[in-house]
């Protein structure tokens, strides 16, 4: 039923093994293979962050240091446009406590980013 749900879920999510400082790719549902255009088949067990950013590991390092706090960064569409995206992440642990995954969620802020682009570009020749 959890993989159903999300499946079925609007929210581009992502699940990788934190056992492995790749990162790699567990779990991709519909919403994060229609954002980011990579099919969960064609890169399952492929680092995420790699794939989908560049500077990946200052921001793995970013997403650690600040765990379930919303990020807003660039990410890179499989055609090579750009993404504004939020990313906010949480951890999953066994039965025993122990970290074995990590869930990434990822909303789509390219219109935001742009909207606000407009906006200091008004403001701006407002005051010049």
């Amino acid at each position: 039923m959890s993989r159903a749900a999300l499946a079925s879920c609007g929210v581009a999510v992502a699940i990788v093994d934190a056992q492995d400082a790749r990162w790699p790719i567990a779990y991709l549902n519909p919403a994060f293979e229609r954002l980011f255009g990579h099919r969960e088949i064609e890169v399952h067990g492929q680092a995420l962050l790699s794939l989908i950013l560049h500077r990946a590991e200052s921001v793995q390092d970013q997403l650690l240091d600040a765990v379930r706090a919303p990020h807003e960064l660039r990410a890179i569409h499989k055609d090579g446009t750009a993404l504004d995206v939020e990313i906010v992440m949480g951890p999953v642990h066994d039965c025993a406590g122990h970290l074995t995954h990590w869930v990434l969620t990822f909303s789509d802020h390219s219109e935001l980013a742009r909207l606000r682009e407009e906006l200091a570009a008004t403001r701006s020749r407002r005051v010049a």
